[in-house]
This record gives C-alpha cells, sequence and structure tokens, in this order.
C-alpha cells in the first residue's frame, strides 16, 4: 500500500466539527466515523471531465477510474489548502479551485465529509505514477456509454458525483 496508515486524520460531525482524530487505517476501516476529504473535477474546454485510474497500490479502490484529483485532509488543514496539495501532489499542477458541493459520502468501509471543487484546465498534467496509472478526459456520454457496456469501473466517489457534475444525464440507468 502506498497511503501512511498512521497519517492522522480529523474525525469530524454531520455538521463538520471536528470532534477527534483517528489514523488513516483506523478510520478506511469504521464507516460509523466520519473523516475529511477532498474532491476536485477538472473540466477542459470541450467540457470533458479528467479521470484518472487509481494506482492498484492505494489501499481504497484500487485500479479503478475516479475523480480528476482527491485525498484526505490531514489533522488540522483544511479543505482548500487540501485541494491545492493534492492537485500538486498527484497531477503536478496547481490551478484555481471553484467551491462546488460539501456532502457526506458513505462507503461500507469508510464515511467522508467531502468537499468537491471544479477547475477548469485543457492539461496537460504530470501524473503521479504512486499514486496513478493513467489519465485522461472523457466526454460525458463516452463515460455513459461505457458504464452501460460495463467497459469502465469506477469508484464509489465517481458514481456520488457524476450525476451532480452531469446533471441532464439520466445515470440511474448504469447504476443499477
Amino acid at each position: 500500500m502506498s497511503d501512511l496508515q498512521e497519517e492522522l486524520f480529523d474525525v469530524v460531525n454531520e455538521s463538520d466539527r471536528v470532534v477527534g482524530q483517528i489514523t488513516r487505517g483506523e478510520a478506511h476501516k469504521n464507516p460509523n466515523i466520519i473523516h475529511r476529504s477532498v474532491g476536485i473535477g477538472i473540466f477542459n474546454a470541450h467540457k470533458e471531465l479528467f479521470l484518472q485510474k487509481r494506482s492498484k497500490s492505494k489501499d481504497s479502490e484500487p485500479g479503478k477510474w475516479t475523480i480528476s484529483c482527491s485525498g484526505h485532509v490531514i489533522a488540522g488543514q483544511y479543505y482548500l489548502e487540501t485541494a491545492h496539495r493534492e492537485l500538486l501532489e498527484e497531477l503536478g499542477i496547481d490551478l484555481k479551485v471553484h467551491p462546488f458541493e460539501k456532502i457526506v459520502c458513505r462507503y461500507p468501509w469508510e464515511t467522508e465529509m467531502t468537499y468537491f471543487y471544479r477547475s477548469f484546465n485543457n492539461g496537460p498534467f504530470t501524473l503521479n505514477k504512486d499514486e496513478i496509472d493513467e489519465g485522461r478526459f472523457f466526454k460525458p456520454g463516452e463515460i455513459y456509454n461505457q458504464l452501460r457496456e460495463k467497459t469502465l469501473e469506477i469508484s464509489l466517489l465517481l458514481r456520488i458525483i457524476l450525476p451532480k457534475f452531469f446533471p441532464a444525464i439520466n445515470w440511474t440507468i448504469v447504476f443499477r
């Protein structure tokens, strides 16, 4: 695993108030505890969304396609500084990000208070090979068709945000 299991995260309540701390390893084994994360969707001039394929060494959802950039908020840090840190760490670039939505994302193994941002850039990006196996821009319809044909395996995080980024598409058909 490439992720530091002893890294500390803040534990938050449903109102996003810090109520304690926990290690990454503990956070990823307990869906009853909420910790913070960020997700950034990067769109190009053609309104395509950049997706990354998670490294096979990641501790959660290895090898799946996911949002352009994402990461955990380290204890004592804030969402925005984490977004900029993750952009530099994963894609080798720092971009202006625009707040999109903050929601509680519940997974079988963990629960995250995720602050989503949007950004706009045509690339190219310098992919961190320890974090990302590959990445590219996708048209919304291409994502939809590959999901329908079962040729694209995506993360639960991407399943949550796709309908919010592209509300004109009926995603329920492909998420059955």
